[in-house]
């Protein structure tokens, strides 16, 4: 089997578990579990975004935004699984529904990683750059996005250059010399977008870690620098000298010190898009005093790796086998296209997941919200 052919399937499509075997199987009934999930946890971030922190900032609204996405991809994967199970996987095979199925998958998708993109730029910009974006003008990029991608994705949807994939899960657009050349020009376009946009993913969030980092170690060694400054004397040596404190100076490099706490300063403004400095309700207050900016910071960067680390496990696998391996033509079999429809599947879930523990504020609302339905139930 190459790289663009799919399982036999006879009849209504009862040879498909002997096809693929139990593996695939397996995969198909734990993205269900993963899109129901992906779901609940979107429903619980989108209500702490709305309830609680009321959409005030273009970084809240842009959450919200890919929280939406979420569960339309995750619905839609639900919805798709259920057809395909109902009619024994014959759906897929139908011209009409593999064309959509494919023009819903991969126009949702892209508007779900367009608005991952512009969080991640929106969060560079703010912490990194200090510029503020409008939430009006957020709103009215990621929408012509939105509505880029379904205009765009016409191009195959129309000449029906949707193919089934190996899995036969869903129907995706592939590069041939045979196609028209504005089919062609759609794939190209399509997965370096992708690649784009998950350079700039990485790039954006890559340096805000190194900014934090940066202020780690300018703060630890600030510390140091002061405890060394000051006076050191034995006892012993005073006797019964008598000093007058109050005209005693310490010259510590005044303009230099200054100058770093102006710095200080600055980085504790662009801290207050992880410290919640305005939502979190008085009732919650006490939660902030178990922090440390210090330690904060030092959680922050942990999130940040371990979401980079996550993102490039979802992402690098579906780029490789959607172009190095078709490009190439090398085969793809039905369990390595499912397990790249698996990972695709983490994504939903990964993104309010990032939002509800990256943001400061976001987590503090999580734990108000475990805690006081905990006390409900167990109290």
């Amino acid at each position: 089997m190459n790289s663009t052919s799919i399982p036999g399937i006879t009849g209504n499509g009862n040879r498909y578990s002997e096809t693929l075997g139990s593996f695939v199987l397996t995969l198909d009934i734990l993205e269900v579990i993963l899109g129901i999930a992906a779901i609940l946890i979107n429903c619980l971030t989108i209500y702490i975004l709305t309830a609680k922190l009321k959409l005030k900032q273009s970084d809240t609204i842009l959450s919200f935004i890919v929280s939406i996405f979420d569960i339309l991809y995750s619905s839609f994967s639900i919805i798709n699984y259920s057809i395909l199970w109902i009619t024994n996987h014959s759906a897929i095979l139908v011209t009409i529904y593999s064309q959509f199925n494919g023009y819903l998958f991969f126009c949702v998708a892209a508007c779900m990683i367009d608005s991952v993109m512009l969080l991640s730029l929106i969060r560079f910009l703010a912490i990194c750059k200090q510029v503020q974006l409008s939430n009006k003008f957020c709103v009215m990029l990621i929408l012509g996005l939105v509505t880029f991608n379904f205009i765009f994705g016409l191009i195959p949807l129309i000449q029906n250059q949707f193919k089934v994939q190996p899995s036969l899960k869903y129907s995706s657009v592939e590069f041939n010399l045979e196609n028209n050349w504005s089919v062609n020009c759609y794939y190209c376009f399509l997965w370096i977008k992708l690649a784009i946009n998950m350079v700039v993913i990485m790039g954006c969030y890559f340096y805000i870690s190194i900014f934090y980092y940066n202020y780690l170690k300018n703060y630890t060694k600030e510390e140091v620098e002061e405890s060394e400054k000051l006076p050191k004397f034995n006892r012993g040596d005073l006797g019964g000298v008598e000093f007058d404190t109050g005209s005693t100076k310490l010259e510590l490099g005044k303009d230099s010190n200054r100058q770093k706490k102006e710095e200080r300063r600055m980085v504790r403004e662009v801290s207050n898009h992880i410290i919640d400095n305005s939502a979190t309700q008085t009732g919650q207050s006490n939660f902030q005093n178990n922090y440390t900016i210090d330690n904060l910071i030092r959680s922050t960067l942990s999130k940040l790796y371990i979401m980079l680390i996550i993102y490039m496990l979802e992402s690098i696998p579906v780029f490789l086998i959607q172009t190095i391996f078709k490009l190439s033509n090398i085969p793809i079999s039905s369990a390595l296209d499912s397990v790249g429809s698996f990972l695709v599947h983490l994504i939903p879930i990964t993104n309010p997941c990032f939002v509800l523990f990256f943001h400061f504020e976001t987590y503090q609302e999580l734990r108000f919200f475990i805690y006081i339905n905990y006390y409900k139930l167990f109290n």
